[in-house]
């Protein structure tokens, strides 16, 4: 098997579903609801000076 890749045959094998959730994630996610802050801005990296 190549990395990230399933040979067709094989894909009615493999679980795709996703573990259930936490209980501390209500705890630490359950907090008040905060406006977020963006920052938008241009990097210069490909630039020669």
């Amino acid at each position: 098997m190549e990395f990230g890749r399933v040979p067709e045959n094989e894909l009615d094998k493999v679980d795709f579903s996703l573990p259930a959730e936490p209980v501390e994630n209500k705890l630490i996610l359950g907090g008040k609801k905060k406006t977020p802050k963006v920052y938008i801005g241009c990097a210069k990296w490909g630039r020669v000076e």
